[in-house]
């Protein structure tokens, strides 16, 4: 069964309806995240909200000028799941961090020079350490293989 939500979209930033607990009358709105926010069965519904309650007087118009897309979209049921379930995924995102811990370090400016030379197009800093270092290791073991010789 999908389930529909009203998003706000701008620049980076992305928000989900959700109704203020006040009179309805000063068309209050809340941005809410995936999980709190409000849902519709139909599209028909929530685009029917949409009209008929956000875009009502002045201060539909506010919300126009201050977002740039406003939308109805589906929720996916990858999506529905993930709201549902969010200690379930603090949990496995745990122990992903655990196995896979993330490293940080400052180099040397000669050595961010020569990173620059070696990186391919379009590759982030990330998949460039991982290339190098991958390389380095390929390195060790066959010096280690020439040392037992």
């Amino acid at each position: 069964m999908s389930l529909y939500a009203i998003r706000f979209k701008k620049d980076n930033r992305v928000a989900y309806f959700m109704p203020t607990q006040g009179d309805p009358e000063y068309n209050g709105v809340d941005f809410a995240t995936l999980e709190t926010a409000k849902t519709w069965k139909t599209e028909k519904g929530a685009t029917k909200y949409l009209e008929t309650h956000l875009f009502v007087g002045r201060a539909g118009e506010k919300l126009r000028a201050r977002w740039t897309t406003i939308e109805v979209v589906e929720i996916t049921p990858q999506q529905q799941w993930h709201a549902n379930n969010p200690e379930i995924i603090r949990e496995s995102k745990a122990k992903y961090d655990i196995k896979r811990p993330v490293l940080s370090f400052r180099p040397k400016p000669e050595i961010l020079e020569w990173l620059e030379k070696e990186r391919l197009p379009n590759e982030t800093d990330a998949q460039l350490l991982n290339r190098l270092l991958e390389k380095l290791i390929q390195l060790e073991l066959k010096n280690l293989e020439k040392i037992k010789q």
